[in-house]
């Protein structure tokens, strides 16, 4: 099982909610189990209904 922690432009898969928020606001540990990814901001289209 793991989490999922979203911060601002960041997200982070980590096998616990610890590790996870560690590797968000410790930037200091890596663990090679944790995924850290930024993400990248999209202009949201949203269509016009007929």
């Amino acid at each position: 099982m793991r989490v999922i922690v979203v911060y601002e432009n960041q997200i982070v898969m980590a096998e616990t909610l610890d590790e996870g928020l560690k590797s968000i606001f410790e930037t200091t540990q890596s663990t090679s189990k944790t995924i850290i990814r930024p993400l990248e901001e999209e202009e949201l289209v949203i269509p016009e209904l007929p």
